[in-house]
């Protein structure tokens, strides 16, 4: 009995890894759903590639995962970092993987494109992963303390976008010289929360309302005043008041 194939051979023509790998995404995601990770992951693939070999970041990939495997509480997501560098770029909290997806599958210019300082971009989160995160490590011991910017999520992304503004005002020695004063902070002897995380439950605590936007909102602002000066520390509980009014 002989069974009938159809083959379809499709020849790329003067496309670069990046083109492949939208072309391999936007192919994919019509025929099986791939988590959002995995897409980011592909679609973001030559920005990973550079983060890992020029500032020596090691990241989680879940597309080199097998199943059951979890990732090191003390290593950064791929994805995670994708969506940071994004904040970063955009100096903007709300960004999301969603978001970010889209936005890639929508435009024809690449990541490597748009980011025209990719130097700068590869410097700060080089100095967050190799330098603060490590701190707050050996400075915390509880584990949702410890590993609060490598677990991903608002305080991560908070943190970049805020360092985002900052580089867009005053470029990289702007951002680097804020990264240092957060560095000096968190490396105060004697303070065992130099980060106000317990501060920082208190004051999310308060916002009732519009949770996940406000929430964004305390992280950045309260970066973002710190870095510039107007508060000596995080000062959580003082930017919650701002943006409840009371």
């Amino acid at each position: 009995m002989l069974l009938a194939r159809n083959i379809r051979y499709e020849i790329f023509y003067r496309v670069d890894l990046a083109g492949l790998l939208h072309y391999m995404v936007t192919f994919n995601t019509g025929q099986r759903r791939m988590s959002m990770q995995n897409q980011l992951e592909i679609m973001q693939k030559p920005l990973l590639q550079q983060l890992e070999r020029r500032s020596n970041i090691q990241l989680y990939h879940t597309l080199a995962a097998t199943p059951g495997d979890q990732r090191p509480k003390e290593r950064f997501s791929a994805s995670d970092i994708i969506i940071a560098t994004q904040a970063f770029l955009s100096a903007n909290a709300h960004v999301n993987a969603g978001k970010e997806a889209e936005r890639f599958l929508d435009t024809e210019r690449h990541y490597l494109e748009e980011a025209q300082d990719v130097d700068s971009v590869l410097d700060v989160f080089g100095t967050i992963t190799s330098e603060l995160h490590p701190l707050i490590v050996e400075r915390y011991e509880e584990p949702n303390r410890r590993y609060i910017l490598s677990s991903g999520g608002i305080m991560l992304i908070g943190l970049a976008a805020a360092l985002g503004f900052v580089y867009s005002k005053s470029q990289l020695s702007g951002a680097q010289n804020a990264l240092r004063r957060l560095i000096g902070l968190v490396s105060t002897l004697g303070d065992r929360d130099p980060l106000r995380l317990e501060e920082y439950g208190r004051a999310v605590a308060t916002i009732t309302s519009a949770r996940g936007k406000n929430i964004r909102r305390l992280v950045y602002d309260t970066y973002l005043r710190f870095f510039s000066g107007v508060t000596p520390e995080l000062a959580w509980m003082n930017t919650a008041s701002i943006i409840t009014g009371t």
